[in-house]
C-alpha cells in the first residue's frame, strides 16, 4: 500500500497504477460491486480508527451525465458501505457541477468545479457547523472537486478531510 497523505487535507491510499485501475474501473465501467465492497473493506481494515474521529461521511458529487450512464452513484454507495462499517451517518452535501470532470483538463476542471454547492440545509438538526466530515471520493486527479468541496464545508462552519482509493 503506497498512501499519499497530506496531513491537512487528506489521504489517497493508493496510486492509481495496476490492480486500482482495475478494481476501480471494474466498479464503474462494468458495475462490479464487489469492486466497491473490496475498497470500503480496504479502507475500513487499514483507516477504522482514523474515521472514527469524524462526525459524517459525505462524498464527492458526481455528475447527472455520470449517474445516468452507470445507473448509479458510484460516490455515494461507496460513502455508504464505508460510513455503514464504520458507523457513521453518511449524507449527500454538494450538488454536482454542471460537466463530468473526466473530460476536462487541469484548469477546466477547476473552474467547472466551481459549479458544486451545498445543498440547501433545511433542518437545522442537519446544520454542518461544528461538524467534522469525511469526504469519500474513488479517484484524486487534479484535487478541483475535493478542494470546492472542503473549501464549501468551512464556509458553512464545518471541518473536513478526503479519503481517496487512489490518487493520479
Amino acid at each position: 500500500m503506497e498512501t499519499i497523505d497530506d496531513k491537512e487535507k487528506g489521504l489517497s491510499i493508493y496510486r492509481y497504477q495496476n490492480e486500482v485501475i482495475s478494481l476501480i474501473s471494474g466498479y464503474k465501467k462494468k458495475s462490479q460491486f464487489f469492486a466497491m465492497e473490496t475498497m470500503a473493506e480496504l479502507v475500513l481494515d487499514n483507516y477504522q480508527d482514523d474515521i472514527a474521529k469524524f462526525d459524517l461521511i459525505s462524498f464527492a458529487p458526481s455528475s447527472k451525465l455520470s449517474i445516468k450512464k452507470l445507473g448509479f452513484d458510484h460516490g455515494e454507495l461507496l460513502a455508504k458501505k464505508i460510513a455503514t462499517g464504520a458507523n457513521l451517518k453518511c449524507r449527500s452535501l454538494f450538488y454536482p457541477p454542471s460537466k463530468e470532470q473526466k473530460v476536462l483538463d487541469k484548469e477546466e476542471r477547476v473552474l467547472n468545479a466551481k459549479g458544486i454547492s451545498l445543498r440547501k440545509i433545511k433542518d437545522k438538526k442537519k446544520n454542518i457547523q461544528g461538524l467534522k466530515i469525511l469526504i469519500i471520493d474513488d479517484v484524486y486527479t487534479t484535487g478541483s472537486t475535493l478542494e470546492r468541496c472542503m473549501e464549501l464545508i468551512a464556509l458553512n462552519g464545518g471541518e473536513s478531510k478526503y479519503l481517496t482509493i487512489s490518487r493520479l
